[in-house]
């Protein structure tokens, strides 16, 4: 994954909306809707409870801060 593929991730895992990570990371919800689905093929990941699952554990690998740069 790259990075931002991870830190659109991470906010989906934080509970936030597409529109909300779109506006946090000045892209178009389109973009973040392409980051997602990048995601589920290279994860080979189906539901959004997997994205969520997949942003918690990358979370955790790296110290569970929880925090994504803005």
């Amino acid at each position: 994954m790259s990075p931002r593929e991870t830190q659109v991730v991470k906010y989906v895992a934080r509970g936030f909306t597409y529109t909300q990570i779109a506006n946090r990371l000045g892209i178009s919800v389109h973009t973040v809707n392409t980051y997602i689905r990048r995601v589920r093929q290279k994860c080979e990941v189906e539901t959004h409870a997997d994205i969520v699952r997949l942003g918690i554990l990358l979370t955790n690998d790296m110290g569970g801060s929880g925090t994504a740069a803005a």
